[in-house]
């Protein structure tokens, strides 16, 4: 008997198993998060209404720990996510996405800005339902260790609202709504002084449905205002748009 569980134990497709579920993260978890290592969360999105010196060198500011990115670049870079994401979901690994996504708040960000931008409304509201589930006020931050060997917690995603009007999804802004236990600011659809709110977003890219909706909707979804400084009001509503915004729309 003693020589049959040894013959078990020695296996080689148990040792292959047992070897590639290390640290409690299967071998193909890992090569997934590989994959997305290279992304970066986005916090910030920007267009021709922001102008900063042509002398400043550096990147753009950013809320959290992510980039500031212009429109432009928002669909080569999805584009690039697409190419990994898509063969993944139709595929009979999609379950170890899942696994990933429970665990890991980097994952979680950066495939919710993937599905805000593409509508994808199902893979959406798992990314909140996972995240409703961690027992934290923190649910959007991940762990930053640094080279001193400290560690600090930083934001990930800041701008779900503004990917979602990108295409005009307002599915998304529905289930951000829906999913309140996940607990994404409203305050990251404002945007800030050099970066898009999701209305200006909207606006720029001709999405006037999406405005619409957003702002046919304020009260529900939660919120006031843009910005401090706004101007033009809709007389139904609580809320405001600069006249720069405007000027946006009929630009082209």
């Amino acid at each position: 008997m003693g020589a049959i569980f040894v013959g078990v134990l020695t296996s080689p497709p148990l040792a292959q198993l047992i070897s590639s579920f290390q640290g409690g993260v299967s071998e193909a978890v890992y090569v997934i998060q590989h994959c997305i290592s290279s992304w970066h969360c986005i916090d910030g999105v920007h267009g021709r209404l922001n102008q900063r010196p042509k002398c400043a060198k550096q990147a753009w500011p950013s809320r959290g720990g992510g980039v500031n990115i212009h429109m432009d670049e928002l669909e080569p870079i999805m584009a690039a996510r697409h190419e990994v994401m898509a063969p993944l979901l139709a595929s009979d690994q999609v379950s170890l996405l899942h696994d990933l996504l429970a665990t890991d708040p980097f994952a979680r960000a950066v495939v919710a800005e993937y599905a805000a931008f593409y509508g994808l409304v199902d893979l959406f509201q798992a990314v909140l339902q996972h995240a409703a589930k961690i027992q934290t006020c923190a649910k959007w931050h991940y762990i930053s260790k640094y080279v001193e060997l400290a560690t600090c917690y930083r934001p990930t995603t800041g701008s779900l609202h503004q990917l979602a009007a990108y295409h005009g999804h307002a599915c998304i802004l529905d289930a951000l709504r829906d999913n309140a236990d996940a607990n994404y600011s409203i305050e990251n659809a404002r945007g800030g002084p050099e970066e898009y709110s999701d209305i200006h977003v909207a606006a720029e890219r001709g999405n006037v449905a999406h405005l619409n909706y957003i702002l046919d909707n304020i009260e529900q979804h939660g919120r006031q205002c843009t910005k401090p400084s706004c101007t033009n009001k809709r007389p139904h509503v609580n809320y405001a748009i600069g006249a720069p915004l405007l000027d946006t729309m009929a630009a082209d």
